[in-house]
């Protein structure tokens, strides 16, 4: 089971520590949070120890006004419960005698300075792409017009090329050459790079190139919702007519998401980067009309006027 400790925690997100740092090898296995409010008033009906802690401004306070024998005994219970670590937000921490509970339990207090709900975000964005299911391929993945767009093919297609002048025309890239996915906690398949290969292009003959130096940092993206495959194919002698006509979708799976898919010939002569751009266009104005085809087919047969069409 895939679990991210609480020292990568306080690493990525620089967070301060209060007290217990023998603490930071605690496994964390959920992307959530808890606030613990409830719990520090008695009430543990509904309290998942499995989830990191935040304590707001009203925790804080909460604790501070109870009498500290009562306040330290409602600390300890929900500290006692096996949790992972509590955060505190706008740099709160609490009296001495509070840290002695933290010690004597080994569970870390850690603090932010971000405001309660912008830290709880970072939080949970952080253990969602640690925590989710994730899997590599090779492929190339862009955002153009805003829909993301996973280009695959054999090497030597042309992958690079083609989001290198998808990059020309403004277009965004989110990795070039190994794609990571992962399953978001809603569903999604969303892809990025990985760290060392960031805004990082090989194109063949030429050798590796920084997009961000070369385009400037808002050519690249740190990740992206897949919305389409795009599969890059040699030229093909014969496809059946209901294929070319766009009639039937095919899909592709990853990670138990199923995402359109695209199959896209490579032949002389055609203009890659504007098809894919066309490719995109399309799937965006199919999410607001998503009858667009069958009403493209009646309206080529005459069986519908451009009123009706529109």
């Amino acid at each position: 089971m895939k679990f991210v400790r609480v020292g990568e925690l306080v690493k990525e997100l620089n967070l301060k520590l209060l007290a217990c740092g023998s603490g930071f090898r605690r496994p964390i296995f959920k992307p959530l949070v808890s606030r613990a409010s409830l719990e520090l008033a008695g009430f543990f009906g509904a309290f998942d120890p499995t989830r990191v802690v935040v304590f707001g401004r009203g925790e804080v306070k909460y604790l501070l006004a109870l009498p500290e024998k009562i306040g330290k005994l409602r600390l300890y219970k929900v500290i006692s419960t096996g949790i992972p670590c509590v955060v505190t937000s706008y740099n709160q921490n609490l009296p001495s005698s509070f840290l002695q509970v933290f010690k004597s339990l080994k569970v870390p207090l850690l603090s932010s300075p971000l405001p309660t709900s912008k830290l709880i975000a970072e939080i949970v964005n952080l253990l969602e792409r640690k925590l989710s299911p994730a899997e590599s391929i090779h492929a190339v993945m862009m955002d153009v017009f805003g829909e993301g767009v996973l280009i695959r093919g054999g090497s030597g297609i042309g992958k690079s090329e083609i989001a290198l002048e998808l990059i020309r025309r403004g277009h965004r890239l989110v990795a070039d050459d190994v794609v990571l996915l992962r399953k978001s906690t809603s569903g999604d398949l969303v892809a990025s790079s990985f760290p060392t290969t960031k805004g990082i292009m090989e194109i063949s003959g030429i050798g590796l190139i920084h997009v961000a130096k070369l385009f400037g940092i808002s050519a690249i993206l740190d990740e992206k919702k897949v919305d389409v495959v795009v599969d890059l194919v040699p030229k093909k002698e014969t496809e059946a007519v209901r294929k070319k006509l766009g009639m039937e979708e095919d899909t592709v799976e990853f990670l138990g998401v199923r995402v359109p898919r695209v199959e896209l010939e490579v032949k002389s002569g055609r203009n890659m980067a504007v098809l894919i751009e066309l490719i995109a266009m399309n799937r965006h104005v199919k999410k607001y009309d998503p009858y667009l085809v069958e009403k493209i087919i009646l309206r080529i047969r005459g069986e519908i006027g451009d009123n009706e069409f529109f």
